[in-house]
């Protein structure tokens, strides 16, 4: 039988929403979402993860840990609700800082952009513990202030590059440096602040997105 006709798909999607389970809106197979995110004009973020392996916000990573933690709940007898949010998402794709041809180790917090996706210049002042590149509203800040702001104990920034705290963390010492929900500057962690001219290139992806998010009911 086609479940399908005589309005069987809507009933299909009001069953699977009252027994809240998790419905993906393509067929699974890589073809069929690279052809569904260029029809939508959208990057197609199920296909990339992060060297730092950090649970980006709505990755897959992110939904297997939602229904993971449903799964708890629901053995545990919890009342939970399941409820959806858009929100401005964000992918680093490519990054690398370079001093005569050099490239220094360096970890770029979640949010940062820049026009064109490069930079060249030199660190031309100081603010605080914030050092301010010359061009491109870029920031930099050693390993140590980052220590501070995060209350971590990374040795050093390849240490942090690969074994970094949640997103929502790294989101925290964003905010505590710009003090600014809607700035989207580049902020780079490095071991120690470099004094030659340097080389920025930086490609990300900002998108608007919807995510779920597990809400216990007490």
């Amino acid at each position: 039988p086609d479940f399908r006709q005589k309005n069987g798909t809507q009933e299909q999607n009001i069953i699977a929403k009252e027994a809240k389970l998790y419905r993906q809106n393509y067929c699974g197979c890589l073809y069929a979402l690279t052809m569904q995110r260029e029809t939508q004009d959208r990057f197609a973020d199920e296909l990339t993860s992060p060297i730092s392996k950090q649970i980006q916000p709505n990755s897959i990573e992110y939904k297997i840990e939602l229904y993971q933690k449903r799964a708890e709940l629901e053995d545990k007898n919890v009342e939970y609700e399941i409820v959806k949010e858009r929100f401005l998402n964000w992918r680093l794709l490519f990054g690398i800082v370079k001093a005569k041809k050099r490239t220094i180790i360096s970890h770029i917090l979640p949010y940062s952009t820049i026009k064109s996706g490069y930079s060249r210049g030199r660190i031309d002042k100081k603010i605080g513990n914030v050092y301010q590149f010359s061009r491109n509203e870029i920031k930099f800040i050693d390993i140590a202030y980052y220590n501070k702001l995060a209350n971590s104990n990374y040795q050093n920034t390849l240490e942090l590059l690969f074994n970094p705290p949640s997103f929502e963390r790294e989101l925290q010492v964003r905010m505590a440096i710009n003090k600014n929900f809607y700035d989207l500057s580049s902020i780079i962690v490095v071991d120690t602040i470099p004094k030659e001219k340097l080389e920025i290139k930086i490609d990300t992806k900002i998108y608007e997105d919807v995510k779920e998010k597990l809400i216990e009911i007490f």
